[in-house]
């Protein structure tokens, strides 16, 4: 063996703890309208009529999901979901599988109106853990004076918080449990392991 061959090696023998425990970011990106238990429409921008309408607990396909790129960002499928103003018990799940066990950042862009709240809450379920539960919606995400909120009256923003999952299968739910002003609108949940993401425009 000679002496860069026997230095690579022992490079190696120093450095191969450290590699083994260094790991990719995950991230799962989850379309709204993809998740089940959706019926019908809701559409919160649109005409008295069409926007009043009752979904009685479940969620109806809205959009554009387009209009998310307008305000803060990322790409999306040109639907999200959204369900009634007086809609205190609105469900929709989606099964996933966890790549790796530790702890994510849960992100979820969803409409804010301004002046007035947009509750509901993420539930995660996996077999042998207890429900990890985050509510969104109760406090504004950008400023009430956001060019979008004094123009259309609402806007999509993100929001996240933390949770500690086991790597396997796992039941995401997307729940409402009170009555609000206005329509709850969601476009996309996602699930990621790097501490230091931020959704950005035009970039996922």
């Amino acid at each position: 063996m000679n002496r860069a061959t026997s230095s690579l090696f022992m490079l190696l023998v120093v450095i191969s703890p450290w590699l083994s425990r260094v790991h990719s970011q995950e991230t799962l990106w989850l379309e709204a309208e993809h998740f089940r238990g959706i019926r019908g429409f809701c559409w919160p921008m649109g005409d008295d009529q069409r926007k009043m309408r009752e979904t009685q607990g479940h969620f109806g396909l809205s959009g554009p999901g387009w209009a998310a790129e307008w305000a803060q960002g990322g790409e999306s499928g040109f639907l999200s979901i959204a369900t009634g103003a007086d809609d205190d018990r609105a469900v929709v799940t989606r099964q996933v599988e966890v790549p790796c066990e530790g702890r994510y950042e849960l992100w979820v862009r969803y409409g804010d109106w301004r002046e007035k709240t947009e509750r509901f809450k993420i539930e995660i379920e996996q077999p042998g853990s207890a429900v990890q539960t985050a509510h969104f919606g109760d406090n504004p995400r950008v400023d009430e004076d956001n060019e979008m909120k004094l123009y259309w009256g609402w806007t999509f923003v993100w929001d996240h918080r933390t949770v500690n999952l086991k790597k396997g299968e796992a039941m995401i739910r997307l729940a409402t449990s009170t009555k609000d002003p206005e329509p709850r609108q969601i476009d996309v949940v996602v699930l990621t392991t790097d501490a230091k993401y931020f959704p950005s425009i035009k970039d996922r």
